[in-house]
């Protein structure tokens, strides 16, 4: 996860607060812990970021020899993190999402080898079929990546 460093101390964050009208705030275990109540008797609400982000999962098709165990292609879902901020004109903030190493669905070899010159097309739809068989659909597309393709997935 990116360092999302605290508004007051800058330590790393672990809550988020927020209020009607200003900017989102970041702040550590030890600034919350001082200072919740005066926030909260000013109107912020405070959350803790894990609190504040929902649940959002990415699958993983290894296609490389120096990612899969053997010389197929398999495929794996994590849950995601938040890994960066944007941040639009007025100050909002909106959380990016990226794949963690908290794996849900541990990887399935699929029927095609990472030497295939078709590996690309041929993976994607056998890992479309495995997820489905394991309770997940596809969301977004399949992102390719040097020796991995990425999609967005939500339990089915």
């Amino acid at each position: 996860m990116t360092f999302i460093p605290c508004w007051t101390c800058a330590q790393p964050a672990t809550h988020v607060l927020t209020r009607e009208g200003s900017n989102t705030l970041h702040a550590c275990d030890n600034c919350t812990r001082i200072d919740r109540a005066e926030a909260e008797s000013r109107g912020w609400t405070v959350k803790s970021i894990a609190e504040t982000a929902p649940t959002t999962y990415t699958a993983a098709i290894a296609t490389a020899s120096d990612v899969v165990e053997y010389v197929f292609c398999d495929v794996a879902v994590a849950e995601d993190d938040i890994i960066t901020f944007k941040v639009d004109s007025e100050g909002n903030e909106t959380p990016v999402y990226g794949m963690s190493n908290r794996i849900v669905l541990e990887p399935v070899i699929l029927p095609v080898r990472v030497d295939d010159d078709d590996k690309l097309t041929k993976a994607t739809h056998a890992a479309d079929e495995i997820l489905a068989a394991h309770g997940w659909s596809v969301t977004g597309n399949w992102e390719i990546a040097d020796n991995a393709m990425y999609a967005a997935v939500e339990r089915a």
